[in-house]
């Protein structure tokens, strides 16, 4: 067991036996705002996004890690685990990006069924070296899939909301396809290009329409070497790549989303762009999305289109 988890278990604990003190102090005997019986956690906002859209409003969604928090490295507080204590589903990714949240449930003392939508067959989901990629939504397909997975988990454990869930489900992978039909055409004369990103997690975009994603940094965010960087330069300079793209280093909260004019590149990318050339733009991976994002007309779509939108750029057309 790695530091991390023996680090997150242990706040798992604290955190669970913070609440149980606090119950006994003040005797209190509280119903939850809504009942168990209409809650759902899921790990991330993007996850939320789509419960939300599916059950519209008749199921309380509870999004454990918090706005701004970095998903990877993300540990409970005592709301968090009274949250997912409170839910009858919990839904996450996969393993690589939110696997924690087993951990959780389980030290939460919760019954919740736990999801790992990535898990299923109709998701494709690429390795390197064995280890999966965790950014399986940036492929609207496996998008398409991933909402499919979470409405049949939804008709199981809310069978009342059948109908509701279905109709929504097919009207969200409706629009998603209908944004990958729009964009395939476009992208097709560029087929077999690269773009170069910040760090390498848009390799499920690049397959989708034919590109090649090089980058920076490796799937975990790890530094380049030398080696790396003098390889990469060899060949933007090869196939003429006169923009790389960054991923926001602040954001405005309330937009939350890369094509807004407070996000501002890192360091490495503003400096390794400036040797090169090379103009800055911006591709989300939507690791931060938050349910607030998508209320507010910024949510998967919403993004997805703008992060298509920038590669045409980038490409000249």
């Amino acid at each position: 067991m790695n530091a991390r988890r023996v680090l997150l278990l242990t706040a798992v604990v604290a955190a669970v036996a913070a609440i149980s003190v606090s119950l006994t102090l003040t005797a209190v005997m509280r119903q939850p705002e809504s009942s168990g019986e209409r809650e759902v956690a899921v790990s991330i906002g993007l996850l939320g996004e789509i419960v939300h859209r599916l059950t519209d409003g008749a199921v309380r969604v509870q999004v454990v890690v918090p706005p701004g928090a970095e998903v990877h490295d993300w540990e409970p507080t005592p709301k968090e685990v009274e949250r997912v204590k409170r839910a009858v589903l919990v839904f996450h990714v996969i393993k690589t990006l939110d696997g924690w949240v087993v951990d959780l449930v389980r030290s939460a003392g919760s019954g919740a069924r736990v999801i790992e939508v990535a898990a299923h067959p109709s998701i494709k989901v690429i390795r390197t070296d064995g280890v999966p990629d965790p950014h399986v939504w940036l492929s609207l397909r496996n998008y398409a899939s991933m909402v499919e997975v979470i409405a049949s988990e939804l008709v199981k454990a809310f069978p009342d909301l059948s109908d509701r869930v279905r109709s929504r489900a097919e009207a969200l992978k409706k629009q998603v396809m209908g944004l990958y039909n729009e964009f395939a055409p476009k992208l097709e004369k560029h087929r077999g290009k690269p773009f170069v990103t910040e760090h390498l997690a848009f390799r499920y975009l690049a397959e989708e329409f034919g590109l090649k994603n090089l980058a920076l940094k490796g799937v975990e965010e790890e530094e380049p070497t030398a080696k790396h960087l003098l390889e990469l330069k060899e060949e933007i300079k090869k196939h003429g790549v006169k923009v790389i793209y960054a991923e926001p280093t602040s954001r405005d909260h309330h937009t939350h989303h890369a094509h807004d004019h407070h996000a501002h590149a890192s360091e490495l990318v503003e400096e390794f762009a400036e040797e090169l050339g090379l103009e800055i733009m911006f591709l989300d991976t939507m690791e931060g999305l938050t349910l607030e994002d998508a209320l507010n007309g910024h949510g998967y779509l919403h993004v997805m289109e703008e992060n298509l939108e920038a590669l045409l750029k980038g490409f000249g057309s």
